[in-house]
């Protein structure tokens, strides 16, 4: 499924577990225990996890060999999460913090020097498009395009903003949720040259882009939910 999804040669095996949300104070705490008493049951071989609390747990509780990936500067943590991440550098069973940017690196183990060996530099990043790749037909002379989720902060509300006034432009938004794409169609009703696609494959996306003359990243400072670097790496690719 997730191969399909992807357009990985290789399939491989995958459990989803189901882990209640509530927004109350703790739960990510909460959360933490949930998920890593269903890793006791699963017994993997690494957990792999943004959360520090969830690597702390890992690897501080139940002795689970842990990799933690970090996308912000460590000053910018709370004084909680630092704590909670200097903890965890120093477990025998936490095995590499990976951070997305030669800055973060440095700045890493600038604080942690003592521990320069656990750290990973793995910057975010895309293929490129295929050079053989058939552009799907999208209707217009100009096209400018959108790919990614449509919820709050990633951009819709620019491009709601800036397409009645590009009449000349035709603009594609591909992706978006039932729920968002019933939300913008309705808002956007009297905007003849924006066109939703909806739901696409990742990997067939591709199809989509090379078809496309301008494509936005238009994220907003606050994103509901995670951030878009791997949606701009994929659109300059």
């Amino acid at each position: 499924m997730i191969a399909r999804e992807y357009g990985f040669a290789t399939e491989f095996p995958f459990r989803v577990v189901p882990v209640p949300f509530w927004p109350v104070p703790g739960r990510a705490l909460f959360f933490a225990v949930l998920a890593l008493l269903a890793a006791v049951w699963l017994r993997p071989h690494v957990v792999f996890t943004r959360s520090a609390t969830v690597a702390l747990v890992s690897a501080g509780l139940f002795g689970f060999t842990t990799v933690f990936e970090l996308h912000d500067p460590i000053g910018s943590l709370s004084r909680r999460q630092r704590q909670r991440l200097a903890k965890l550098i120093g477990l025998e069973t936490f095995r590499m913090l990976v951070v997305t940017s030669q800055r973060l690196g440095d700045d890493s183990v600038g604080l942690f020097p003592q521990h320069a060996g656990k750290f990973l530099i793995a910057p975010n990043g895309a293929d490129p498009v295929p050079p053989n790749v058939e552009p799907c037909s999208l209707s217009g002379t100009f096209k400018v395009g959108y790919v990614g989720h449509l919820y709050k902060g990633k951009g819709m509300e620019i491009i709601s903003d800036i397409a009645p006034r590009c009449g000349w432009a035709t603009f594609h938004i591909v992706g978006g949720t039932p729920g968002d794409m019933e939300y913008w169609t309705s808002k956007l009703a009297k905007c003849p040259n924006i066109v939703f696609h909806g739901y696409v494959p990742h990997a067939a996306t591709s199809a989509y882009l090379a078809e496309m003359d301008v494509v936005l990243a238009p994220y907003l400072r606050d994103v509901e939910g995670q951030g878009g670097g791997r949606n701009i790496a994929e659109g300059m690719s």
